[in-house]
């Protein structure tokens, strides 16, 4: 597709911050920046921020498509009528699949004050096994978004499987039901 045709795409689509490649520190910093200044006059923009860095420390530590030391990854920012649209993906094993689908189910069936209780827990607690991180994310992405997380697995042709969450922001004076 003709470069001009994919930006037209993106543009119709609401697409505000796009990029694929390596997620290392400097890169996830730099991102960060750039959102920093995209959502400037975003009144939650902090928390987008929050759940963005979450994400993006999981596709750095948990793809399987890697470069020398950084996962590789998609993530992609999207304003839509009524609300902002966080999506990370990356490919991911049949075992980590196995995982992510139970994980994330527990975490959508939790109410905001257990998402809180069940955090403070996991602080206290030790990091979870085959964890690179205190094992906090997901509660911690799902209490900072609006709506109820989204994932999707999708087969690649290799048989691998490619992970995507979506976390969503309601813009001020929108509603949730039906978005």
């Amino acid at each position: 597709m003709q470069l001009s045709k994919q930006y037209n795409v993106l543009k119709r689509t609401g697409v505000a911050l796009l990029y694929k490649g390596p997620f290392s520190e400097t890169t996830i910093s730099s991102l960060n920046d750039l959102l920093k200044e995209k959502l400037e006059e975003e009144k939650k923009k902090n928390r987008i921020l929050t759940v963005f860095v979450e994400m993006a420390q999981n596709v750095a530590h948990y793809s399987i498509e890697r470069d020398e030391k950084s996962g590789i990854g998609i993530l992609v920012l999207r304003r839509k009528a009524h609300n902002w649209e966080l999506n990370c993906g990356n490919a991911i094993t049949q075992e980590q699949a196995t995982y992510l689908k139970g994980k994330i189910e527990e975490v959508k069936k939790l109410s905001q004050e257990e998402l809180k209780q069940k955090y403070n827990e996991q602080i206290r607690s030790d990091r979870p096994e085959k964890s690179k991180g205190a094992g906090l994310g997901f509660f911690e992405i799902a209490r900072k978004s609006d709506m109820p997380l989204v994932y999707q697995l999708e087969e690649a042709d290799n048989g691998d499987l490619f992970f995507r969450l979506t976390a969503r922001f309601l813009l001020e004076g929108a509603y949730s039901s039906g978005l």
